[in-house]
């Protein structure tokens, strides 16, 4: 689900073989759809595919070419390269603890845009047309359960259904908002974060003790509605 009134962190994901620059424009639309005060919360995600680990990875991205470095200094130097095999344990934590650094220095608290407002008001708008929508095709099968089930076999199989009847109008409802087109794709874990780099947008993930992250591809794949 969206968070109000922010995320903790934005991860911004490039693949280290194929920098162009095109992934320069990244800071000046994410500046466009969120605010010049977004680039605070960012940190930077290259994925790697090659022998270099460690340090040796980092200083490589350091002394790269000069677009690459300054796409870097955009984001306040923040930067995490982690081998495409995300399976790698390691490579998460390591994340995890680079994110954790940064939220705590921003103050810990999230990052408060009118964005994710305006979303949030759409978002539930459209839940509650949908559920109006299904109100008849509810009953009718709450009618059907009571004439099959008793006592706390019924009160189980209704709070199932409502809770599987909630979850598909929220993700609906999520999916036609304009405003998360730019982010479809959603899960728990960092794992998510590295497969984005791999083809696939990232909306909120969930990262330790409850910070919310929201992630995007760079360069043009990033899309203004």
């Amino acid at each position: 689900c969206l968070c109000i009134p922010g995320p903790h962190a934005f991860l911004i994901a490039f693949d280290l073989e194929h920098i162009s620059l095109n992934d320069m424009k990244t800071p000046k639309l994410l500046k466009k759809r969120f605010g010049a005060n977004c680039l605070k919360h960012c940190m930077v995600l290259f994925a790697y595919e090659g022998d270099l680990d460690g340090a040796a990875l980092e200083n490589r991205v350091k002394k790269t070419d000069w677009y690459l470095r300054e796409l870097i200094e955009k984001y306040g130097g923040r930067f995490h390269v982690f081998k495409k095999n995300w399976r790698d344990r390691c490579q998460e934590k390591e994340l995890l603890r680079k994110i954790e650094v940064m939220v705590a220095s921003l103050g810990g608290g999230h990052f408060s845009s009118r964005t994710f407002q305006k979303a949030e008001d759409s978002v539930r708008k459209e839940e509650r047309r949908l559920r109006k929508k299904r109100s008849e095709e509810m009953e009718r099968t709450w009618n059907e359960m009571e004439q099959q089930y008793i006592a706390e076999d019924l009160r189980v199989q209704k709070d199932a259904y409502n809770a599987s009847v909630g979850a598909e109008i929220q993700a609906k409802a999520e999916l036609e908002n304009g405003w998360l087109r730019t982010s479809l794709a959603r899960g728990l874990g960092t794992g998510l974060v590295v497969g984005a780099v791999m083809g696939a947008l990232f909306g909120a993930i969930e990262g330790p003790g409850g910070m919310v992250l929201y992630g995007f591809i760079g360069g043009g794949r990033l899309v203004l509605l």
